[in-house]
């Protein structure tokens, strides 16, 4: 038998030629039945061959399965991984996220905090001015007309004030020696220079604006200031020359500086 035909057999038909030279063998018991017994080892040897061949290609499909497993294991885990990688980076960009809100939240209210303190401050000093202001008012008031070359000013304030000095117009500043004092309700007459400026400036338009200053000074020494425009022009009856502020201002020397 040659190696082709050997390998050609099926298993079934080995067993069968292993079955039947064993049989031969234990019927003739002689000397000629070595030659059987031979070849029944032949067949036996060759199947043993084909089940360790068997065995060991289901080894080695075992063995590729068991490392196909690992790897998809090691797939998993590496994916496992990604994931969770993935996710903490999320959940990290989310926390700043948040951080970066409660601390703009923060901010903002920190802002709004600081604004309402402004306007709070801002609202009290208001009304410490208007209260100012309307105390001011009620201690110091003031008629002030020019005619001709006399300005007129009168005491409408419930206290006496001290009259220091003056400015008209383009004039410099005059002073008071001795200070003239104004009781309340008095009246009282000023000598200006102030006649030929309102006469020149009267000869070209019929009506006059002159900016005026009063220095003043109240019986607890706080300086004050009043001062407007002299709004008016020659009458054209008697022609006379008379002018009275459009608005009058009085307000604390010290607060806003005036020039000399």
């Amino acid at each position: 038998m040659t190696l082709g035909e050997l390998e050609a057999l099926q298993e079934k038909e080995l067993r069968l030629r292993t079955s039947v030279a064993l049989q031969q063998y234990y019927e003739m018991r002689g000397i000629d039945s070595h030659a059987y017994l031979i070849e029944a080892q032949f067949y036996m040897r060759e199947l043993e061959q084909r089940d360790s061949k068997r065995i060991a290609h289901r080894d080695y499909r075992m063995e590729l399965g068991i490392m196909a497993l690992i790897v998809v294991e090691i797939i998993i885990a590496i994916f496992s991984i990604w994931i969770g990688f993935r996710e903490a980076k999320e959940q990290a960009e989310a926390t700043h996220s948040q951080t970066i809100a409660l601390l703009e939240v923060q901010r903002t209210s920190m802002a709004m905090a600081e604004t309402l303190s402004m306007l709070v401050s801002t609202s009290q000093k208001m009304n410490e001015a208007i209260q100012a202001e309307l105390a001011l008012a009620s201690r110091i008031g003031l008629s002030v007309v020019l005619e001709g070359n006399m300005l007129n000013i009168t005491n409408t304030g419930p206290a006496n004030v001290t009259l220091h000095g003056w400015r008209i117009g383009t004039l410099p500043r005059e002073t008071s020696t001795p200070p003239i004092v104004l009781d309340a309700g008095a009246f009282h007459q000023i000598g200006t220079g102030a006649y030929e400026e309102v006469k020149k400036l009267a000869e070209r338009k019929k009506r006059v604006a002159l900016p005026f200053e009063l220095y003043l000074e109240a019986n607890d020494g706080t300086k004050y200031l009043a001062k407007g425009n002299l709004v008016g022009g020659r009458d054209e009856v008697n022609g006379v020359i008379r002018m009275v502020p459009d608005r009058l201002v009085i307000e604390r020397a010290d607060r806003r500086p005036t020039g000399k």
